[in-house]
């Protein structure tokens, strides 16, 4: 069972990680997660949390037991190192649609999997949505839009191609 608020916000900038925009994963879901610095100012994320809980939190469920997205710490997966330190905040959002993705002057970004790699500096425009799947109850962002505002340092192992390899010649071949 799922419940959207209707309200949407755009975050702050922050890293993108583990983008899956380009196409569907197994489930026929596009979404990524972004991780903000410590420091970075959640109020205005938080008011949404909190609105969504009180307009789409079905009357009896216990709100004590529903969990929120901005709970998780960056110190979770620092085995992921960048951007993942204790203090920092991060989410996962997915979509069960492409997500329109534009750069920082709103012109749209075509090639999706060269620009959006895990390091970019984004911003996503969000909703929540509350889940109740086998048990386990919450509040998510649902992804609307992403916006590239910036390169990162990549998070990832990606070396281009033409990084890699040496140039041969056809004289060199056996």
């Amino acid at each position: 069972m799922a419940t959207n608020s209707t309200s949407k916000i755009i975050t702050p900038i922050g890293v993108l990680s583990f983008p899956n925009l380009a196409s569907p994963d197994k489930k026929g879901r596009y979404g990524a997660a972004i991780v903000f610095p410590p420091g970075t100012d959640l109020s205005a994320l938080n008011a949404l949390i909190d609105e969504a809980m009180e307009t789409i939190v079905p009357a009896g469920v216990n709100k004590k037991a529903v969990k929120r997205p901005l709970e998780r710490d960056g110190s979770e997966k620092e085995q992921y190192g960048g951007p993942y330190v204790e203090g920092a905040r991060f989410f996962e959002a997915k979509t069960k649609f492409p997500p329109g993705i534009v750069d920082g002057k709103r012109s749209p970004i075509l090639d999706v999997q060269e620009a959006l790699y895990p390091g970019a500096l984004v911003r996503f425009q969000v909703h929540c949505y509350f889940y109740d799947v086998d048990g386990s109850k919450g509040i998510a962002f649902g992804l609307d839009n992403i916006q590239k505002v910036g390169e990162g340092e990549r998070l990832d192992s990606f070396q281009p191609p033409e990084d890699v390899f040496d140039e041969v010649s056809t004289d060199d071949l056996i």
